[in-house]
């Protein structure tokens, strides 16, 4: 699976009108990815920390995009969603959905990664030390 994302986009009546908008979309980019960060399943922290944001500008058009997965973390989407064998835990849409107009000056810690690198249980350590798959 690809990257899940959320697109915003703002169109302005002139190329220096979208040149005022870019901070801030970028603030709302930052406020949404940070609210995505708290709500999402912390199991591992491997799809915590593949959530960013980026904001664009082409013409009198700025688009922010919010996304989360991507690399080996491929399970944004069901997360999200939810499978058949799964609950869906979502945590992009109510953190789009939770979104004010105060997200325009947000100035707070921004988007942040966890750290972890690898996650391990008992069961993935044993395997190792036996010599088998992962």
């Amino acid at each position: 699976m690809a990257r899940s994302s959320i697109r915003v986009t703002q169109t302005a009546d002139s190329s220096e009108l979208a040149e005022e908008l870019v901070p801030k979309m970028t603030n709302l980019g930052q406020a949404v990815g940070r609210r995505m960060q708290r709500l999402v399943p912390k199991r591992s922290w491997s799809l915590h920390d593949t959530i960013d944001a980026k904001t664009e500008r082409s013409g009198s058009k700025v688009v922010t995009t919010v996304s989360a997965g991507g690399g080996k973390v491929k399970y944004a989407l069901f997360v999200e969603r939810g499978t058949s064998r799964m609950a869906a835990q979502p945590f992009m849409r109510p953190a789009f959905a939770q979104t004010t107009g105060k997200d325009l000056s947000y100035s707070g810690a921004g988007i942040t990664t966890h750290g972890v690198v690898t996650f391990s249980t008992r069961r993935t350590r044993a395997r190792r030390r036996r010599g088998g798959a992962r």
